[in-house]
């Protein structure tokens, strides 16, 4: 049931959450034939190649009669998943590494059960559920290159935590804290569940995963899931495909009475529910509109956040979709290449040839892009000297 108008590309390389571990994204090979321009933007906004790429990351599942329910305290498993999408039929496709999943023995409602937990964070990842129809209609530029679905985590409970290591944090810290969460906390690679993180404490989360003050309300969030207090489904309306059926006013309500999450947060997390009538802005749009919308260079928070909130509320219910829209293509502009054909540095080896470096570096505040590179050079001669030595 692929809707009709799906890129993969458009859907995974939409949000910078996919650049974040366990995600890896494998850029197709470019082919410019047949690409569409984007003005605005002044690069090409999607081309031909595109959607030969694919998501590969580990997910988890749970066995039993869980129906995926994280606060279900059974085992869980990973399987390490591969996701494309068929060029002829449009179709997204699958491939699985399991032997546990693919174990004969089981029986077939296990089977199903499993593969159906596989499939819901799947959906959840891609919005497949999501409709465009409406968005496009309002902003016709995104529907030419089919943006509108932004790329989300499998599940909600690892999107809160994504959200609470981007607050007040350099994108490059942010980078470090999922990548360590998920190499020393999380089983086979993958992102850790409630379990795993309520088992080690926010002690060794503080040291070994770098997240600072952080690990404190991680391990609470993750305590709150395991001991049932905090259901996703039934105290924040969220299905495990990702449909939303509470009221936005009561979530939101719900989201910040848990510590380390404000109003900023919470406004993000909405808008990975679903919720696109949301205003998360942060120092990101006032840079937006000092280069894109012509605002004074001394323009404050307050008159920027205001304007934002004016000019975006022409997309109705669709108003931080259409606001991200306008910012992802400053990124791809600062980066020089659409976002699809972005190398995250995970496999050197399945780098473009054209692609010296990681684009993780386009969410670098400019203001802060010289203190990093004398930082990273300072270290590098450390790495020179101790390699002499």
């Amino acid at each position: 049931n692929t809707p009709k108008d799906f890129s993969l590309s458009q859907a995974v390389c939409s949000y910078g959450y996919f650049c974040l571990a366990p995600n890896r994204w494998v850029p197709g090979k470019p082919i410019e034939d047949g690409s569409t321009t984007d003005s605005s933007c002044g690069i090409i906004g999607r081309g031909a190649g595109d959607d030969e790429g694919y998501l590969v990351r580990p997910l988890t599942y749970y066995c039993g009669n869980t129906a995926g329910k994280q606060s279900d305290k059974a085992d869980s498993k990973t399987a390490l998943v591969a996701v494309g999408q068929d060029p002829d039929t449009n179709s997204v496709l699958v491939a699985i590494h399991s032997p546990v999943l693919l174990d004969g023995e089981d029986e077939q409602q296990q089977q199903q059960q499993k593969q159906q937990q596989l499939t819901n964070q799947i959906d959840r990842m891609l919005r497949l559920n999501t409709s465009l129809e409406t968005f496009h209609e309002l902003y016709p530029e995104a529907k030419e290159r089919g943006f509108g679905r932004l790329y989300r985590s499998p599940t909600l409970f690892e999107d809160i935590i994504k959200t609470i290591t981007n607050c007040n944090m350099q994108w490059g810290g942010t980078v470090e804290m999922n990548a360590k969460l998920c190499k020393r906390v999380g089983s086979d690679g993958a992102f850790p569940t409630p379990e795993e993180i309520r088992k080690v404490g926010p002690d060794f989360l503080k040291e070994h995963c770098r997240v600072g003050y952080r690990g404190k309300y991680i391990w609470n969030l993750a305590n709150e899931v395991v001991e049932g207090r905090l259901d996703m489904v039934r105290d924040l309306g969220s299905d495990p495909n990702g449909d939303c059926h509470h009221d936005r006013e009561d979530v939101q309500n719900c989201l910040l009475k848990f510590s380390g999450i404000g109003p900023f947060a919470a406004n993000n997390i909405l808008q990975l529910m679903g919720y696109s009538d949301t205003h998360p802005y942060d120092t990101e749009t006032v840079r937006l509109w000092k280069e894109e919308f012509g605002a004074s260079t001394c323009a404050t928070k307050v008159e920027v956040f205001g304007k934002a909130k004016a000019h975006y509320s022409q997309y109705k219910t669709y108003a931080f979709t259409a606001y991200w829209y306008d910012l992802w293509k400053n990124y791809e502009r600062r980066a020089g290449i659409r976002s699809p054909q972005w190398s995250i540095e995970q496999l050197e080896k399945e780098r473009p040839t054209s692609v010296v470096s990681d684009h993780n570096c386009v969410f670098a505040h400019p203001s802060r892009t010289s203190k990093v590179s004398k930082r990273s050079k300072v270290k590098s001669k450390k790495k020179d000297d101790a390699a002499n030595v």
